[in-house]
């Protein structure tokens, strides 16, 4: 889940909607269903990405129709579960606080969007193909002005990224 937020800036309601049929890894995309506004984006990722998405695929052959599922009840994971999750994971690596609640202290699951929006921004990725990526809301009124090909985001994307080097 870290990866998939880290790497592509999407929020966590968007990432814990992917299902096995929104995965486009031979081609380098995902599908985001459930974005706000109710759009759809196909949005780039890396190779680094598309092996992560496999080996959870292959450690844990859940039968959910969901990519994060619970192990034990094939369930669809929750907000607040991952929530906690990145929060003990950021305590455990010392970026933050047990127990901290400041807003520019704490890390959450949409820290990473941050994070990666000022990735890319750093990398001087072009603002209409970061909004496309993102998925904002506002984007809406750009894409009547501007159409995105998949493939120039997909080479924007795959440009910027850095790896993890997981």
């Amino acid at each position: 889940m870290a990866v998939v937020l880290a790497k592509t800036g999407c929020r966590v309601t968007e990432a814990l909607t992917i299902t096995q049929e929104d995965l486009l890894l031979d081609e380098g995309f995902i599908r985001l269903t459930n974005r706000k506004g109710g759009k759809t984006t196909v949005v780039p990722i890396d190779p680094e990405t598309v092996q992560m998405i496999q080996r959870l695929q292959f450690i844990d052959r859940n039968t959910s129709q969901f990519l994060f599922a619970s192990s034990r009840t094939r369930n669809q994971l929750t907000r607040e579960r991952i929530r906690r999750k990145v929060r003990e994971a950021a305590t455990q690596t010392g970026v933050m606080e047990k127990g901290e609640t400041r807003f520019h202290k704490k890390f959450t699951p949409h820290t990473f969007r941050t994070v990666f929006t000022t990735q890319m921004r750093n990398q001087r990725m072009p603002d209409h193909i970061l909004q496309y990526i993102r998925g904002d809301s506002e984007s809406e009124t750009m894409d009547i002005y501007t159409r995105i090909d998949r493939t120039q985001a997909q080479q924007e994307y795959l440009k910027a990224i850095q790896t993890l080097e997981l």
